[in-house]
């Protein structure tokens, strides 16, 4: 009984240890591609990231010279109405 006792220890010492093992080298074996998926997947958004933006700033940088261009032609035709205005009140 106490050689059965020994040998069962034994065999689980020996049983722990190589779950131990195991378990470390599928750990790092997941750690090791949880790094390179994540790398891969943040660099594809980056990429994608900067696409939107400057898809993005390019359309707000069209619409703000469209929109400069509309209030800086009222601005113009506001201060050539009132110049004329005044001018011919004066004369």
């Amino acid at each position: 009984m106490g050689i059965f006792i020994i040998s069962l220890l034994f065999t689980t010492d020996r049983h722990a240890q190589w779950t131990r093992y195991w378990f470390r080298l599928i750990m790092n074996r997941h750690a090791q591609w949880t790094r390179y998926w994540f790398r891969l997947i943040m660099n594809r958004h980056a990429q994608w990231a900067h696409c939107w933006f400057r898809l993005i700033m390019n359309r707000h940088a069209q619409w703000t010279r469209y929109w400069f261009r509309l209030i800086m032609n009222r601005h113009a035709q506001w201060t050539r109405y009132w110049f004329r205005l005044i001018v011919n009140r004066h004369t």
